[in-house]
């Protein structure tokens, strides 16, 4: 399967053109920000920050008002959000509507920075919600996932988990990036090379400019995915690798290289555990979902979603 536009595993926007050999070769759209000093300070995680700011760069088209929207179409009093990030999306939600709003972040600067942008009365977590959500016994009204959150852990384990806190007619709402095209390229992939080699390895890289292998782009000049900027003027450019995907466990492995002129090129790794979309919506019946209410849309203007063509899946589901 060919898509001639869609978003790669961390959200971007790319353009894909058919290789001869039947490979995408990917396109990718720069982007220039400036981000906080502290995405270089930090020293437990020290490209988290830049990392995430790279990859939420402003969100997607529509985001905010669909999680709004549905929020308020819920009559929702109590809301969670999983993965709260930097608190976007919360802020957003809590400024036309008093909900109570719990939010859960692993990373403790991003959790301080929720505080800082939402209401007093919203409470942060800074904890692995897997760990954190047992201990409160207080049903939701609604949870929330965004920015491809569904994919960070197995399915099961996040599905049950939110069925677990939400009350009897809950609503989940949560938005990914359509999978469908990365997983049936490298299944195919995956049969080509299996004809060609027994020693084959199910995991298989997924673009046909293999920066994985340090080659250039079309240009002969290796092309950056985002240019950034700390306070201090520093300019970071950061590179994305060839994406690896593993359709047998459906995993999703994305790299990225940091490179300063200060210093030596980082990497580091991002793992996703992606899922079809008839898989998401057989999983979220098992957890507890009832089917009839599951609604999948292709993008946050709540547009039919179209498997073939569709860059993004945003789902809204209903406890049983």
């Amino acid at each position: 399967m060919s898509r001639r536009c869609r978003s790669t595993p961390t959200g971007h926007r790319c353009l894909g053109f058919r290789h001869p050999r039947g490979l995408s070769l990917l396109l990718l759209v720069v982007q220039i920000q400036h981000i906080d000093a502290l995405a270089i300070q930090s020293t437990a995680l020290p490209f988290n920050d830049l990392l995430y700011s790279m990859l939420h760069l402003g969100g997607f088209d529509g985001d905010l008002d669909f999680y709004s929207d549905n929020c308020r179409r819920a009559g929702a009093r109590r809301v969670l959000e999983l993965g709260c990030g930097d608190g976007r999306v919360g802020a957003a939600i809590c400024m036309h509507s008093q909900f109570e709003y719990v939010g859960v972040e692993l990373c403790e600067s991003f959790a301080e920075r929720a505080r800082s942008r939402l209401p007093p009365t919203a409470v942060v977590i800074n904890a692995d919600f897997l760990e954190a959500l047992p201990k409160h016994t207080v049903p939701f009204d609604v949870v929330m996932c965004c920015a491809n959150t569904a994919f960070c852990i197995p399915r099961h384990d996040l599905f049950g988990l939110c069925s677990s806190v939400l009350a009897r007619g809950g609503i989940l709402l949560f938005d990914v990036y359509n999978a469908l095209s990365w997983h049936c390229d490298a299944s195919a992939g995956a049969d080509s090379s299996a004809s060609e080699s027994e020693d084959y390895e199910q995991l298989t890289t997924i673009g046909g400019s293999s920066l994985r292998d340090g080659e250039d782009d079309q240009d002969g000049q290796r092309a950056p995915l985002v240019r950034v900027y700390d306070e201090a003027g520093h300019e970071w450019t950061i590179y994305e690798l060839d994406p690896l995907v593993d359709v047998a466990t459906q995993r999703i492995v994305c790299e990225y290289d940091f490179v300063s002129v200060h210093g030596e090129p980082t990497r580091q790794t991002v793992t996703h555990h992606y899922a079809l979309p008839e898989q998401l919506t057989a999983t979220l019946v098992e957890c507890g979902f009832e089917a009839q209410s599951i609604k999948l849309f292709g993008g946050f203007d709540e547009c039919p979603f179209d498997p073939d063509e569709s860059e993004r899946l945003v789902v809204v589901a209903r406890k049983l």
